[in-house]
């Protein structure tokens, strides 16, 4: 959604999910403007949604859902402006004609879309191949439609899988693949690793259509299943060997007695100020 910086009379508008009109986060380039023009703060009442065309304003194919944005940003006192239809939202007779017009043109558009979407993605589905996010190390080769994934490093990623169940930590294991924690989580997690099937899957008006893409895998299932072992016991993001490392090194961990600690300058002159108030 684009929109102005906030002024004397108008603001940003960013519709909620479920089709609230609440007032959007305020850029600190937009609190400049709003300075620059001898305006003490953002405004409190909120004017403006300005679209470039309304369909921008709520992507559902609902008819009923398109409608249902608009009079939220009504009820709550704001107004909507489309750049490309300057009618829409309109109260007078052409504007609510116009408004119509082009909320059921939008819902069918979207219709249109999401149906010609689902024919090709029952295409890949047909062709069993791939739709989804993929981890690290992992690319795509082939046409539209049949496209086949595979594993571009494996020695990257076999590295990874050993590195993670011999102990070492999440941190230390992206340092030497310049990765974050979480994608070397997500390499782990990563099934088709070692069985060579990625299941994929796509929902499409409540029905969810799934399918399997076949793989060359890149690990055996005993290192697949090590590592994954040693990820569930890494909850704080250091390796459960160096944990168990860093308890031993702590006095009373070993069984051993907890040295008392010795009363410095500082201490004995607290007991004596305690002593005389006392004695007072």
């Amino acid at each position: 959604m684009a929109g102005t910086a906030p002024g004397e009379d108008h603001e940003v508008w960013q519709p909620h999910d479920q089709s609230q009109a609440v007032p959007a986060r305020v850029s600190p380039r937009s609190r400049r403007v709003a300075l620059s023009r001898q305006v003490s703060g953002p405004s409190t009442d909120y004017a403006k949604a300005v679209v470039t065309e309304s369909r921008s304003l709520d992507r559902r194919e609902d008819l009923d859902a398109q409608a249902e944005i608009l009079l939220a940003i009504r009820r709550a006192g704001g107004d909507v402006v489309s750049i490309t239809e300057p009618q829409f939202g309109k109260a007078d007779f052409a504007g609510r004609v116009v408004t119509l017009v082009a909320q059921h043109a939008n819902a069918e558009k979207r219709r249109t879309v999401k149906n010609t979407t689902y024919r090709g993605i029952m295409m890949v589905r047909d062709n069993r191949a791939h739709h989804g996010a993929l981890p690290s190390f992992w690319a795509t080769k082939g046409v539209r439609y049949s496209r086949q994934e595979f594993c571009e490093n494996p020695a990257a990623v076999a590295d990874i899988y050993e590195r993670v169940a011999g102990g070492e930590s999440l941190s230390s294991t992206g340092r030497a693949h310049g990765l974050y924690p979480q994608s070397v989580r997500n390499v782990i997690r990563f099934a088709a690793n070692h069985t060579g099937v990625i299941e994929c899957s796509y929902t499409h008006d409540g029905r969810t259509e799934t399918w399997a893409h076949e793989v060359t895998p890149v690990v055996d299932s005993a290192l697949w299943w090590r590592a994954n072992k040693a990820l569930n016991a890494n909850k704080g993001g250091r390796a459960a060997g160096e944990l168990d490392q860093w308890r031993t090194r702590l006095p009373g961990m070993r069984g051993e007695a907890v040295p008392e600690r010795r009363a410095d300058a500082g201490d004995e002159l607290a007991h004596r100020q305690a002593a005389r108030a006392k004695a007072a």
